[in-house]
């Protein structure tokens, strides 16, 4: 089990810190060079080994951190990258999707990195993202990154999930 922090940006987005496997830092050069090799660069993609070492961290801290009833209906991990010549589109919202997490392997050096989520039609949450930090929201929120101007790969992932109650963050309390 990770050991992990939580700190409160909004109601609607909770951030966590957090001791990734090295495993998985040594998996994105993997990841980049799988990438690279493609032709259709905007495509999310799965990859097996970062769905073994992360999807367990990621499950044990939704069933440890919110009362949600039984996680069910979990999706593949999926992973990502970004630069100046391969913008990413926006999270497709998906209506079984009840809970998300988007987490961050790699970030330019020479930008800083911005992601807005939308949670009505007219409010959003803008928020810099960090390396081995978690990001969990309402599965019904729009992501999306803001363009990057730069050369260097941006390198995320993100997970999704259904649950059977009502969500609750047992330390804020915040409900979704």
């Amino acid at each position: 089990m990770a050991n992990y922090t939580m700190y409160k940006f909004h109601k609607y987005l909770h951030a966590w810190e957090w001791n990734l496997n090295p495993k998985v830092n040594e998996l994105k050069n993997e990841l980049i060079d799988e990438f690279e090799s493609l032709e259709n660069k905007n495509t999310p993609l799965i990859n097996k080994e970062l769905e073994k070492w992360m999807g367990p961290q990621i499950l044990g801290l939704i069933q440890n951190q919110y009362e949600c009833g039984d996680v069910n209906n979990v999706t593949e991990m999926l992973y990502s990258l970004q630069n100046k010549e391969n913008p990413l589109s926006p999270l497709d919202i998906d209506e079984n999707i009840e809970i998300r997490a988007l987490g961050f392997l790699q970030l330019p050096n020479d930008i800083k990195m911005n992601y807005t989520i939308h949670y009505s039609d007219t409010e959003k949450i803008i928020f810099e993202p960090k390396v081995n930090w978690l990001y969990t929201f309402p599965g019904w929120m729009q992501v999306e990154p803001n363009p990057q101007d730069s050369e260097e790969y941006t390198v995320a992932y993100n997970w999704g999930c259904s649950v059977s109650a009502n969500i609750i963050n047992k330390l804020t309390g915040d409900k979704w």
